[in-house]
């Protein structure tokens, strides 16, 4: 190999670095999340305690929910039995 032939593999390694890798890396290094984001992102998710919490609330409004169907389940038993009653007759 002479002197010209690695010349002219270290030129087109240099100009490969230039054109493709060191833009890829640039591109790569915008897109990467800064301590910043990380710290706001942490700042927005929810805690375990937050879920809990939640699932807590939403277990109430179901047996609420339950309740209230029951409720309404025995009003509409009276309210038949009311009808097929003689004196309703």
């Amino acid at each position: 190999m002479t002197k010209k032939d690695k010349r002219e593999i270290v030129d087109i390694f240099n100009q490969v670095i230039t054109e493709l890798i060191l833009p890829v890396l640039d591109q790569m290094n915008n897109k990467m999340a800064t301590k910043d984001d990380i710290k706001s992102i942490r700042e927005e998710m929810a805690t375990k305690d937050d879920i809990n919490d939640i699932q807590s609330q939403l277990d109430s409004i179901e047996r609420k929910i339950e309740a209230q169907q029951i409720r309404s389940d025995s009003h509409g038993k009276i309210i038949d039995q009311i009808r097929q009653s003689p004196a309703f007759a």
